[in-house]
Parts: C-alpha cells; sequence; structure tokens
C-alpha cells in the first residue's frame, strides 16, 4: 500500500525525496501503531489499496481528463467501499472538492456514484436476491 502514498506525493508536485520520505513515514507509522493489523488477514488494506488507488487516478487525471478520470477513481473506490465501509471519507472528500473547485468533474462524479450504485444494488439483488437486504438492513445487533 506504500505505493498509491508515493503516487499520490508526487502527484502534488513533491519531489522525489520528500515523496519517499512520505511513504517511509507512512510505513513507520503503521509499523509502530498498527502492527496486529499488518500480520493478520485484515480486509481494510485492501480496501485502503484500492481506494488510494482511486485517489491517484483522480489527481492525475483532473488536468486533462477531468470527467474520464472522476468515473475511473469512482469504480476503484466504489470497488473499496464494497471491501469495507469504513473508506468513506475519500469519496465524500473528493465530492466535496469537486462541488467547491471542478463542477464538470463533480457532476460526473455524482451521476457515476448514482449510476454505480444503481448498478451494484441490482447486481446484488440478482446474485442473491431480497434475502441479501433483509440480512444487511434488518439484522438484529447484539
Amino acid at each position: 500500500m506504500p505505493a498509491p502514498v508515493f503516487l499520490t506525493l508526487r502527484t502534488l508536485r513533491a519531489s522525489r525525496i520528500a515523496a519517499g520520505f512520505g511513504m517511509l513515514l507512512f510505513l513507520g507509522y503503521t509499523l509502530s501503531i498498527y502492527f496486529a493489523h499488518i500480520v493478520i488477514d485484515d480486509p481494510i488494506w485492501l480496501a485502503e489499496a484500492l481506494a488510494s488507488t482511486g485517489l491517484v487516478i483522480f489527481l492525475k487525471s483532473r488536468e486533462r481528463h477531468a470527467v474520464s478520470g472522476a468515473l475511473l477513481a469512482l469504480v476503484a473506490i466504489v470497488a473499496g467501499l464494497l471491501v469495507k465501509h469504513s473508506v468513506l471519507a475519500l469519496p465524500v472528500a473528493l465530492f466535496l472538492w469537486g462541488l467547491c473547485y471542478d463542477r464538470k468533474a463533480f457532476f460526473a462524479w455524482l451521476a457515476g456514484g448514482m449510476a454505480l450504485t444503481v448498478a451494484v444494488i441490482a447486481a446484488f439483488y440478482a446474485i442473491y436476491g431480497a434475502n441479501f437486504f433483509i440480512d444487511v438492513l434488518m439484522h438484529q445487533r447484539v
């Protein structure tokens, strides 16, 4: 997962040394604080890798291909959300960024997000039927 950190920093015009230092800082922090999550099979790392890859795609394409980049980034981030829902802060942040700074990317993000959400719900319904939604939404938590 350090590669998206490096690529994000390089896309934001950090030097190679600064991006490498940021990546090492991320690795050091992760190893010192979240060591238990590294040695176990935790889906959060896959979700973070997918979402941060979406961030890199979004950042790299925002100058030339804002709409197509936003849609491709959205696919990667939704894939991360399907793995683990706790990566929700990134799509919300990109949604708000688009609202404030790039209306074209914002509307592409909004329309693509709605279309992708409908497609995912339809696919889950086709694969698992109504019981999937009953089990997820009506589950009695203890």
